[in-house]
């Protein structure tokens, strides 16, 4: 499936995808608290910009000022929280943030200042740019362009030349940086834009696991000496550490699950995050012996949840008969064996794992050995 170019209108919310990524990455915190500062510290520009503007009898506007600014610091504290906000909360903040950004440019007395302030949309439009849609970037620049325009027309009557050069230069910075930011978005990861990535972990979907897994096998599949890996990981007792933690703990800890995996599994292997508390991994072994990488995610998780443990049945089989197979009949056969080992364990007790290993893989629904 191809991907839809960066540039297409419907260049779909990529919200989550976004933030699961920083929170993959350890950068969740340094960068909410970065944009609250933003917020906060830039929050104190409309009073000081209409403060020096104004005199003392022109209280409204300079009332105006301080409301802008307290509501401009009410929404930095919003990232202050320790949690990202969601999806609504944010796009209200692409907004509030284009409407306090034309507010502040209006009310300003003196039109050169106006302008001047509407580089603010800059900052607006990344943001709508990096987390959000089209539609969205579309309703800053709209804001940015009336603002322009109106700033320009009033500091025309006095200086036309100063109105027309600002107004260019400001509006293509805006443009500029736009553009930019957009492009490298969809340059990234191509994978984003066809439905591949979980938007919680930021690993591949189940879509994307059977497209990574088909692209390992057909890579890999010519040597004879190797061994398909499959692990299916469910994490155990996940639905009541959601009742007593809530949903916010839940998905904190299937991010911290899914890092886990990246940092315990090789570079090129396969990883994908199922709905609620599900796992898949797929690598190539020199030996039918998993045996080292099960511990060692038993121990991972453990690790980074301690309220939880992890079941997990995984499928072993030889490389190289697989590349005659469909990659759909494939993975589907090696889920249901593994989600039968992973009941299998789960039904001792929990907290450990069940090999299957398959000299061939059988047709869909066949019977197949879990005694490992």
């Amino acid at each position: 499936m191809t991907a839809p170019s960066w540039q297409d209108p419907r260049h779909p919310d990529h919200y989550h995808w976004m933030t699961s990524r920083l929170d993959s990455r350890g950068a969740r915190v340094a960068t909410s608290r970065f944009i609250a500062a933003w917020m906060i510290i830039g929050g104190f520009a409309p009073a000081l910009l209409i403060f020096g503007a104004t005199d003392s009898d022109q209280w409204a506007l300079r009332v105006a000022g301080v409301g802008i600014t307290i509501v401009s610091g009410l929404m930095g504290l919003l990232w202050l929280r320790g949690v990202w906000p969601t999806p609504l909360q944010s796009t209200w903040g692409v907004v509030l943030g284009s409407i306090l950004a034309a507010a502040t440019c209006l009310l300003v007395p003196e039109p050169l200042l106006g302008m001047i302030g509407a580089a603010v949309y800059t900052a607006v439009a990344t943001y709508a740019t990096v987390f959000h849609t089209g539609r969205h970037i579309a309703f800053v620049l709209a804001s940015a362009a009336a603002v322009i325009a109106i700033t320009g027309f009033r500091l025309a009557a006095t200086d036309p030349a100063v109105a027309a050069g600002l107004g260019i230069t400001i509006a293509l910075s805006i443009v500029f940086t736009t553009f930019v930011a957009r492009a490298l978005i969809g340059l990234i990861d191509a994978d984003m834009f066809t439905g591949a990535i979980e938007p919680v972990t930021g690993l591949l979907s189940k879509d994307g696991f059977e497209d990574g897994l088909g692209v390992t096998i057909a890579a890999r599949g010519r040597t004879d000496d190797r061994f398909l890996v499959v692990a299916l990981i469910d994490l155990d007792s996940f639905g009541a550490v959601v009742d007593l933690a809530g949903a916010g703990r839940a998905r904190q800890l299937r991010v911290l699950v899914g890092q886990m995996l990246r940092d315990n599994a090789r570079r090129d292997n396969v990883i994908a995050h199922l709905p609620d508390s599900r796992f898949l991994l797929a690598d190539v072994f020199n030996t039918p012996d998993p045996d080292p990488l099960c511990d060692r995610i038993s121990s991972g998780v453990r690790s980074v949840a301690r309220e939880l443990t992890a079941s997990m049945g995984v499928v072993v089989t030889p490389l190289s008969p697989l590349a005659s197979m469909s990659p759909t009949d494939l993975t589907a056969t090696l889920l249901d064996i593994a989600d039968d080992a992973m009941t299998a364990a789960r039904s001792q007790g929990g907290n450990r794992y069940r090999i299957v290993y398959l000299p061939e893989v059988p047709e869909r629904g066949a019977a197949h050995d879990t005694s490992r």
